[in-house]
């Protein structure tokens, strides 16, 4: 085949897929969830740049969009073009089910309170939530969990890029 090109849905992007591509001369678009540090840092550095620009709205839709020219990843001699989106109505969703998964975790948490469990609890709630709990000791280390509280900058943080995602381009092109 020649002048190929490929569709990356999400899951793939690797240094490992990204280098042979680029030693087979495929091109790509690739998909780069929001939360990857390489996402979540433009989106921090656009953040509030695009987002209510009407010369970033995506002709006959809801969504912003701006593009990047920088490297994927330390020692990448390609050009790439980091194409980063913004979606009211997916932020509003993603916000809405985030919010929907920390009030179900504290629902459980609270029942807990002064339970005996045995060692601590961990992911998700170690996410989201600081744990407090009284040793007990015995063979097994149990502990009376005590109370949580949020962990509010970590959450507004997850607040902050809900409704974001990123395309990776191989070649030169623009958001729209």
């Amino acid at each position: 085949y020649e002048n190929l090109g490929i569709i990356i849905d999400r899951g793939y992007f690797s240094r490992a897929n990204i280098e042979m591509m680029d030693e087979k001369g495929i091109d790509f678009l690739l998909m780069m969830k929001g939360c990857k540090k390489l996402v979540s840092s433009m989106i921090l550095e656009k953040r509030g740049t695009f987002e209510t620009d009407r010369s970033c709205r995506i002709s006959n839709s809801s969504i912003y969009g701006t593009t990047l020219k920088r490297p994927l990843f330390e020692g990448d001699t390609k050009e790439r073009y980091l194409h980063l989106f913004y979606s009211p109505a997916k932020a509003a969703a993603e916000r809405a089910e985030l919010d929907r998964k920390i009030d179900m975790m504290a629902e459980e948490l609270k029942k807990l309170e002064n339970q005996k469990i045995v060692g601590e609890l961990g992911k998700p709630y170690s996410d989201y939530f600081t744990c407090y709990y009284q040793d007990v000791g015995g063979p097994n280390k149990e502990k009376v969990f005590l109370f949580a509280e949020e962990k509010a900058e970590v959450i507004r943080k997850e607040h902050e890029v809900c409704g974001y995602f990123c395309l990776v381009s191989s070649k030169k092109m623009t958001a729209q």
